[in-house]
């Protein structure tokens, strides 16, 4: 037995030629999408970094107010008890 591979004359060679052409063509953009994709996705976690370093900045803020509010309440809280006493 002669498994040789011979082209069938009835489906035209440009046509077959021309399937593959597209079938690179598509291979080629989905990977140019998900190069895209994967950008995207970079950038996205970059700009996530930086809304956490900016929250974590203003927790930090809003901890060191806390601290002197706390610090402002027990000085009046002690001023008072000087002038009414």
């Amino acid at each position: 037995m002669n498994a040789a591979l011979r082209l069938d004359h009835s489906v035209p060679v440009w046509g077959v030629l021309t399937a593959l052409a597209t079938l690179i063509a598509t291979g080629a953009g989905v990977v140019w999408n998900l190069a895209g994709i994967a950008h995207d996705v970079s950038d996205m976690k970059g700009t996530v970094m930086e809304v956490r370093t900016d929250v974590k900045g203003q927790t930090e803020r809003l901890y060191a107010l806390e601290g002197r509010v706390v610090k402002l309440e027990s000085s009046v809280i002690f001023l008072e008890g000087k002038s009414h006493g």
